[in-house]
């Protein structure tokens, strides 16, 4: 039986950190979350980074616009967003309603790269392929803490594959497996015979967000699951991974809720100190 991974006791050690830098500074960080539209899955996670961000003692605002706003209009808001409220970091919630897709690097580019502490706009992730990126992408960030001083892992000995290949997870994720000279595979709706490649994985991340597309006859016994994709049915929160059977061949597996969602929070606040602490140290040299 697997061992489960409990991402809100992490969470709760990384925001205790947090909550002690805060208190040392002279003024606190600020965040801001643009959320267009009224994805569930989005609107319960901006919920999350909200009451994290007041319980460390960070101010988090949310800026809603309607699902009906264009491109250019959102790029507008977001530059005044960061002009008027001038916020240490600022996300824009993904996914974007489906009109605004195709431009979602193009609106994310509107984020400053100083206050980008998702590390989604087209100079940090630059910066991430060669290693000299200001900030670790949240989820990324996440699943790294696990791999390295939950499980203490050496990725250099391991088969990683990531179903998945989304700006999010999937692509930064590969960049720093890359780093650490891991052998890794990616997978996308195209991949076929998924099974084949899974099932030879020594860690198998999954972030696509359809529930149980991963099944235990696809894991290796003693494989490490990590499950970052969620999708909502009514009330009811589901993984990637069908946790009940997955679990019984595992080594270990992050549980979906509670596993990686609230480490990815805890990440994000983090990025916001360090933009914070970055800006900080920028006046101090002028």
């Amino acid at each position: 039986m697997a061992k489960i991974i409990d991402g809100k006791a992490i969470a709760a050690q990384i925001h205790s950190q947090s909550q002690k830098r805060i208190a040392k500074m002279k003024s606190s960080p600020k965040l801001a979350v643009v959320l267009v539209g009224n994805n569930k899955a989005s609107e319960r996670y901006v919920k999350h980074k909200e009451i994290a961000a007041k319980e460390i003692g960070m101010e988090s605002t949310v800026f809603p616009f309607k699902s009906t706003i264009t491109a250019k209009e959102l790029r507008v808001e977001i530059e005044k967003i960061q002009k008027k409220y001038k916020p240490s970091g600022i996300i824009v919630q993904l996914p974007l309603p489906q009109k605004l897709r195709s431009k979602t690097q193009e609106i994310l580019n509107a984020v400053n790269p100083v206050s980008d502490v998702d590390c989604l706009t087209q100079n940090n992730i630059g910066r991430l392929v060669t290693n000299d990126s200001p900030f670790v992408p949240p989820t990324v960030a996440a699943i790294m803490h696990i791999l390295e001083k939950e499980e203490k892992v050496d990725l250099k000995e391991k088969y990683v594959v990531i179903v998945g290949a989304g700006i999010l997870v999937g692509k930064p994720l590969t960049m720093l497996m890359l780093h650490h000279e891991a052998t890794v595979t990616v997978c996308n709706k195209y991949t076929k015979n998924l099974k084949k490649l899974t099932k030879h994985a020594d860690i198998l991340i999954t972030a696509v967000g359809q529930k149980h597309i991963i099944r235990a006859n696809m894991i290796k016994k003693g494989a490490i699951v990590i499950d970052v994709g969620v999708s909502i049915e009514g009330t009811k929160i589901y993984g990637d991974a069908k946790f009940e059977d997955v679990k019984k061949r595992a080594k270990s597996i992050t549980p979906t809720p509670g596993g990686i969602g609230p480490i990815t929070v805890a990440y994000l606040l983090s990025n916001t100190i360090d933009a914070q602490e970055n800006r900080l140290s920028q006046k101090r040299k002028k």
